[in-house]
């Protein structure tokens, strides 16, 4: 997660110490330099939130940001996820998941309501997938390949909007 992200992860009070230490040695070594960054990469690996978070808020502030909130922050880390699951670095299930669990934060927004009725699909469909034999396990195949082509249909749509 880049600055911004992260600052969407704090701002919806998802963001962990250890994630803001993180985010701030990834941003000195692309050449971002403060004295409150500086502090903030030095302290220990897993520094409680409420040792890092306040430092993280005055080193966003040196650099003129803010922390967004509530549906701005949620579309953020949806748009994250979506990346990822362009990528590939995260599998569509484990997407579409994390996507879903923003949908509150996101005063229920339409662009993530497909991510929780995907969601519901997807656990339904993966219930009793191992135990599944002949045209049961080749139909849940089927919709397992139909979820996915949805899913990344619903994350294209996600990352074409703007926040």
């Amino acid at each position: 997660m880049n600055i911004d992200e992260v600052a969407a992860l704090y701002g919806l009070g998802r963001a962990k110490g250890e994630d803001l230490v993180a985010v701030a040695l990834r941003a000195m070594e692309s050449g971002l330099k403060s004295d409150n960054l500086h502090c903030l990469a030095g302290l220990t690996t897993k520094p409680p939130l409420r040792d890092a978070g306040p430092v993280f808020e005055a080193t966003l502030s040196e650099f003129g940001k803010r922390i967004p909130t509530g549906k701005e922050a949620a579309l953020i880390v949806a748009k994250y996820h979506a990346r990822k699951i362009i990528s590939g670095k995260m599998s569509p299930a484990d997407g579409v998941f994390a996507i879903a669990q923003l949908w509150e934060d996101a005063d229920r927004s339409g662009i993530i309501t497909p991510f929780v009725a995907m969601a519901d699909d997807l656990d339904e469909t993966m219930t009793g997938y191992d135990q599944a034999e002949g045209n049961l396990k080749t139909k849940k195949e089927n919709e397992l390949k139909e979820l996915n082509e949805q899913i990344f249909k619903a994350t294209r749509r996600l990352l074409s909007d703007a926040v």
